[in-house]
């Protein structure tokens, strides 16, 4: 069988090991446009922050062991067109057959239409390794930003910059916090004072109406005020990249990603989609959704491959957005939705109730860190909807994997409240601050129940 797949990100390898693992005699061809693969996008800003120390530490790539293995990689080489009826696709001018045609071409960054942006000392961030390379190259020459969004990648940015030695870091949001889509307002608050204790600044309900240049310096109007800094760098969303998938005829989705179905077949049979581009399913709220999470890129490509070559069908349901971040020295993880998010997304959805914890990951006289703990669940279903950790400590966010889970099962809290655990003092305590939380949410929900909110 061949299969070809359009793309070089992570997906696109997670699929040709599956199909080679399910089908050890099928030929896999992979055409991308980068120049390089093998590495993992949401590591590109620590490369920036000198936490790693090149990109090309990053790269875990053997092209040769891979054609060994019958999987041909074709770098910095463009599919221009897609033939569904005839089932080839157009590669410099040539036609190349396939038997199954996974798109895998992830995600490219949105850049808001600003009056006056030229492009002159302007950067952004995506998924290619390009754009980090580029800012690279710049940084040394700049000693002030304004970075445009304060969701995970301009704030990644802003760390980096001021860990750099960066004078005056400004991130400008449209929001009133960071990180609006995964913090509500409360824990949001938490690490924007980190940020802002390490020297980023914040303009909150602030768009960037104007981009003007000046004596070398770019200067963001913002309503009445501006702000001078040496560069700008647009951190402002995600759109899939469904070009090829929208001219050749597959149906595109309400939220740009291509449709596919619970096996991620597109609407031609022969083609699946996975990673970014692909629109699935939001299991907390039933609609279409966009998942641009390294961990959803893994899960689709095991999902289509299997589903390509095996007999037994493997059904990919949805997802919960687990996300997680390290910021300003605090782990954070979220899945689902908070009370920030749910406003913006789910206005009519039913009543909601939360419980907050604070307390250490471990006992403090074995050097226990805070954690911060809030969920969320529905008044009338005792559902769990949402859920946001922050700690010092990464074993403070160990939970999240497992409420994720249960949040995709649907698994009660009093479930969740009475699962075993495992213990040790120098790891977590016996009733664990996540169990604590889960019991303070089913009290919180009886409450409201008998009529005592």
């Amino acid at each position: 069988m061949d299969i070809l797949i359009i793309g070089g990100g992570g997906s696109s390898a997670v699929t040709a090991r599956t199909v080679k693992k399910y089908m050890p005699r099928a030929q896999v061809q992979v055409y991308t446009k980068r120049k390089v693969a093998g590495y993992r996008p949401c590591e590109l800003t620590y490369v920036l922050g000198g936490e790693i120390p090149s990109f090309e530490t990053m790269i875990n790539f053997d092209p040769a062991g891979m054609a060994k293995n019958n999987i041909f990689y074709h770098m910095e080489t463009a599919v221009t067109e897609i033939e569904p009826q005839q089932q080839y696709v157009t590669v410099k001018g040539e036609k190349v057959r396939y038997d199954r045609l996974v798109i895998a071409t992830g995600s490219e960054p949105f850049i808001p239409p600003i009056p006056g942006a030229d492009g002159t000392n302007e950067f952004t961030l995506g998924t290619d390794m390009v754009y980090a390379e580029n800012f690279l190259k710049a940084l040394p020459q700049f000693k002030s930003a304004v970075i445009i969004g304060a969701g995970p990648v301009g704030l990644e940015a802003a760390e980096a910059l001021v860990n750099r030695n960066y004078e005056d870091v400004w991130v400008v949001e449209a929001a009133n916090q960071i990180l609006p889509k995964f913090l509500d307002r409360e824990m949001a608050q938490i690490v924007q004072d980190r940020l802002a204790g390490q020297g980023v600044n914040f303009l909150f309900n602030a768009q960037v109406s104007e981009i003007r240049t000046e004596e070398g310096q770019k200067i963001a109007v913002i309503d009445d005020s501006s702000v001078k800094a040496d560069c700008i760098v647009y951190c402002t969303g995600f759109r899939p990249r469904n070009e090829l998938a929208r001219r050749c005829g597959l149906e595109i989705g309400e939220t740009g990603g291509i449709k596919v179905d619970q096996f991620l077949r597109t609407s031609d049979p022969n083609i699946f989609a996975v990673g970014d581009v692909a629109q699935t399913t939001d299991l907390i709220s039933g609609r279409p959704t966009l998942s641009m999470m390294g961990s959803n890129a893994v899960r689709t490509a095991k999902v289509a491959a299997q589903n390509m070559v095996s007999e037994k069908m493997v059904a990919y349901n949805g997802t919960v957005h687990t996300f997680a971040i390290k910021l300003a020295g605090l782990y954070i993880g979220t899945a689902g939705y908070n009370e920030t998010a749910r406003g913006m997304l789910l206005p009519d959805s039913p009543q909601v109730a939360t419980a907050s914890h604070r307390a250490t990951v471990k006992p403090p006289y074995v050097n226990g860190k805070p954690i911060h703990i809030k969920l969320a669940a529905e008044s009338e279903s005792y559902r769990l909807i949402g859920v946001q950790l922050i700690s010092e400590d990464p074993v403070g966010i160990a939970d999240l994997d497992r409420l994720a889970l249960a949040m995709t099962e649907q698994i009660s809290l009093s479930e969740i409240s009475l699962a075993e655990t495992c213990y040790t003092p120098s790891l977590n305590w016996p009733y664990s601050p996540v169990a604590q939380t889960v019991d303070n949410l089913i009290y919180r929900l009886e409450q409201i129940q008998n009529g005592e909110d």
